[in-house]
């Protein structure tokens, strides 16, 4: 597994270089062959190595942000730079806990954003809804990055915790794919969609 043509995968290779020590394959080994084995990242990440964007929500209005995206896309780290409460179902328990969190928010005049994934116009319309109902200017911040991009921070995050962020499995990317609905204009008074860029780690991992 050094993922050279035919090889099922690189994951072998991964491994090694992971855990920082040299990695030979058997040619090398018991034929004395003078090969060169390396892991080229692939597209799906590199293309989105570089300076996270910066944000800047509309100022002097009451304003609510639903942040849209995969899971390892960068969501929260892009709606922490908005300085507003913060509603999530993972941080709060529930998405029942996260519905009421909001509506106390919005109740008292704060500026608030929900970093779910808000992957259908069912999950997003319940919080339109709400911004209606308070006189809330509106924005959906669609993290437009490939899923395979998702999948590698995904296990990045997993593993940088030490387990203590845990592993979306691959089947909920799948399903999440199947009936994700891209936000339109109609559903907010603004739509942003961006490419959310991180820095260049040193981990390997295998694709989705």
């Amino acid at each position: 597994a050094a993922g050279r043509e035919g090889d099922f995968a690189a994951t072998d290779l991964m491994f090694a270089h992971n855990v920082g020590i040299p990695f030979y394959v058997p040619e090398q080994v018991f034929l004395h062959e003078e090969i060169s084995v390396k892991y080229e990242l692939p597209e799906s990440l590199t293309q989105y190595l570089g300076t996270p964007p910066l944000l800047h929500p509309p100022a002097g209005e009451r304003n609510m942000v639903l942040m849209c995206g995969y899971p390892g896309c960068g969501k929260s780290t892009l709606a922490q730079q908005l300085g507003y409460a913060v509603a999530s179902n993972d941080t709060l328990g529930t998405a029942a806990k996260c519905r009421r969190y909001v509506e106390e928010r919005l109740a008292k005049g704060d500026n608030v954003v929900v970093d779910n994934t808000n992957a259908t116009q069912a999950h997003r319309r319940v919080y339109t809804e709400m911004a209606k109902t308070h006189g809330y200017h509106l924005t959906i911040i669609h993290v437009d990055n490939n899923l395979q991009f998702c999948f590698y921070m995904n296990q990045l995050r997993c593993e940088l915790s030490r387990g203590e962020d845990k592993l979306v499995p691959k089947i909920a990317y799948f399903t999440m794919r199947k009936r994700f609905q891209i936000p339109t204009d109609e559903e907010c008074d603004t739509l942003w969609t961006v490419t959310n860029r991180v820095p260049e780690y040193e981990y390997l991992f295998p694709l989705i």
